[in-house]
């Protein structure tokens, strides 16, 4: 793991009867550990003491973790602590501060891939928006004092990483999800919950939700039921509460005996703070610039409506989401799930959409936030296409057909049409006149309350713990390092040579679909 201490520590036992233990350190940074017995039910130790403030501490319900700065190496020989006993079952660092937070994401946002790299170790976990919803994570709880790390699905269900591993390495763990109550991710579901439950240190998981149709029910049996009891139960041993994306997975949850269960929404809309982040809405004509969001699976009518409208708005740029559009965009390999003639989707690399550099995908969390900070409007089915505009302050609409993104948009007041209706509208200024920003901005700071106040309920330390922030430290991060510009198709950047190079890498890469 980046940044682990791991290799440096030298661990100590301290002994909590003794009002004054002394512990000798010989290395600039140091790990004394002390397992405490049933902390949720017992009382212990509820204050680490400590006489310098060059020394950085962190606790959890199950060890006392001390760091040492360099600076602090001069005084730590002979220094001693004081270890009090209170009726609090917690242990808290400085501030009442977690040191080391575990968090889900595939990789982190702070790191820097090329296209290749991204394509070859599926680094976007298959979909780019889940960019957005790792990062918003982040962002709140990076409050520059504690230490973050990540950690990917295939960790776990491959069996590399395991609890006794977690409880070693973190503090917290940290699980942003999206709709992971869903057949095909079930693997996963299983593979956490037997992590969780082995763990001594807190769990807690912000913006779960259940991916259903619009004619499934709640309370229909559904055959990843028991993946999903297994997974709360765990969570639910080591937090008051889940937060989830809506209200039809607070429905599912309670159906399945679950009543510890908080609507929080997505963790992305919290980048926006509690100030509802779009000012205004000026029109729009031919000449303004925006984007537009869909999938291989989206109604032949919105796609065609989506090429009438770039067709008309010459910058109007296409921006898909998942690795076969990055296959395709960056290699030419044709997206061949759908074979349909008349299917209006850009499948093949000789699309105008491509052929006239009208695409663009994100590989990094950077990229994206800085590029749709450019535009004047957003339109599409995919929610975080949605919702990484809202919170660049571009008024977005959204095109669904599903609960999964409907119990999203219902809860933070996203403008949100079926598919169906897309027949209604005759040009985009006819569906973005009916933005209601009212509506919108309408709860949005109970909204960012309810989360935050989660977030203090699971004992987490975050970035508006004294309110608003005057530096957001993973912004910094962002702006200190240089990443990827947005993808671009390679038959708009290339040519010649060149280009046929890289059509032939990505047949000799992807010969199945060729």
């Amino acid at each position: 793991m980046p940044g682990s201490m791991t290799d440096t520590l030298a661990t100590r036992q301290i002994d909590t009867q003794s009002s004054e233990p002394k512990l000798h350190f010989p290395r600039s940074r140091i790990q004394v550990a002390k397992t405490l017995h049933n902390a949720r039910e017992s009382p212990g130790c509820s204050a680490l003491h400590v006489g310098a403030c060059a020394f950085r501490l962190s606790a959890n319900r199950a060890r006392i973790h001390v760091r040492m700065t360099t600076t602090a190496k001069r005084l730590a020989k002979g220094f001693t602590f004081r270890i009090s006993s209170g009726n609090c079952g917690e242990v808290h660092g400085r501030n009442g501060q977690l040191s080391r937070i575990l968090i889900r994401a595939k990789v982190s946002p702070f790191d820097d891939n090329d296209t290749p790299t991204t394509l070859k170790k599926s680094l976007l976990g298959g979909n780019s928006g889940n960019l957005l919803f790792a990062y918003s994570t982040t962002r709140l709880l990076d409050t520059g004092d504690n230490e973050l790390s990540f950690i990917a699905d295939y960790r776990v269900s491959s069996g590399k990483v395991n609890a006794d591993w977690v409880n070693e390495h973190c503090d917290h763990l940290v699980l942003p999800m999206a709709n992971s109550f869903r057949a095909t991710y079930m693997k996963h579901l299983e593979a956490w919950a037997k992590l969780i439950a082995g763990l001594k240190v807190p769990c807690t998981v912000v913006g779960i939700g259940v991916q259903m149709g619009n004619k499934e029910k709640y309370d229909d049996p559904h055959e990843y039921d028991g993946a999903v009891k297994a997974f709360v139960s765990a969570v639910l041993d080591h937090s008051p509460k889940i937060a989830v994306r809506g209200e039809v997975t607070a429905a599912y949850l309670n159906h399945l005996g679950f009543k510890d269960v908080e609507v929080t929404g997505c963790p992305s809309m919290a980048i926006a703070g509690p100030d509802f982040p779009i000012k205004g809405l000026p029109g729009i004509d031919r000449n303004s610039s925006g984007t537009v969001t869909g999938s291989v699976n989206s109604p032949v009518a919105f796609q065609n409506f989506m090429r009438k409208t770039m067709k008309k708005m010459t910058n109007c740029y296409f921006v898909p989401q998942y690795n076969d559009d990055l296959a395709l965009i960056y290699y030419g390999v044709p997206i061949t799930r759908v074979k349909a003639e008349k299917h209006g989707y850009p499948r093949t690399i000789d699309d105008p959409v491509f052929t006239e550099d009208r695409a663009r995908f994100f590989i990094n969390i950077k990229s994206m936030l800085e590029f749709n900070r450019t535009m004047d409007f957003n339109f599409g089915s995919r929610i975080h296409g949605c919702i990484s505009n809202i919170v660049c302050g571009v008024p977005s609409v959204l095109f669904s057909q599903d609960k999964r993104v409907g119990e999203l948009a219902s809860y933070h007041h996203l403008p949100l049409f079926k598919f169906k209706e897309i027949g209604a509208f005759s040009s985009i200024e006819s569906f973005y006149d009916k933005i209601d920003l009212n509506y919108m901005r309408q709860g949005h700071q109970e909204r960012f309350e309810r989360l935050i106040a989660y977030l203090d309920a699971n004992d987490l330390p975050h970035i508006w713990k004294n309110g608003k922030p005057d530096v957001f430290p993973a912004d910094e991060k962002l702006k200190g390092k240089e990443f990827h510009a947005p993808v671009r198709a390679c038959c708009a950047e290339l040519q010649g040579a060149e280009l046929e190079k890289r059509l032939e890498l990505g047949r000799q890469l992807y010969p199945q679909k060729f």
